[in-house]
């Protein structure tokens, strides 16, 4: 078992957030995620049971683009969101969950406002 990648996420208050990725496998070769569920939370840290925020996470078609995904968050919810960490976990079709990602997020407070 190999531990999830470092993947640090810097976003910017009152913005709306999005980062496009594709994963891959040690061999370099992108990852199916064909009937996969992803879910993608940030807390304070890894004992927190207090969500910040969940991460909308969309997957490409995995025909045209495996390992294709768009995370996403909304301008509403990086307003009110405080720094903290994240993972991203893929809950495979055959049930297997693996956890690919983790990270800080860092949150920049917003100068011009309204």
């Amino acid at each position: 078992m190999s531990l999830p990648a470092q993947y640090d996420l810097d976003v910017y208050q009152g913005d709306t957030f999005t980062r496009y990725i594709r994963l891959k496998r040690r061999d370099l070769t992108y990852i199916d995620l064909t009937g996969a569920t992803p879910k993608a939370e940030i807390r304070t840290d890894e004992a927190s049971s207090t969500v910040l925020a969940t991460i909308a996470v969309t997957l490409d078609n995995q025909t045209t683009s495996p390992g294709g995904m768009t995370l996403l968050l909304t301008a509403t919810q990086t307003t009110t969101l405080s720094s903290g960490k994240w993972d991203l976990q893929i809950r495979a079709a055959d049930t297997t969950t693996t956890t690919y990602l983790r990270g800080l997020v860092t949150v920049y407070k917003e100068i011009t406002r309204g």
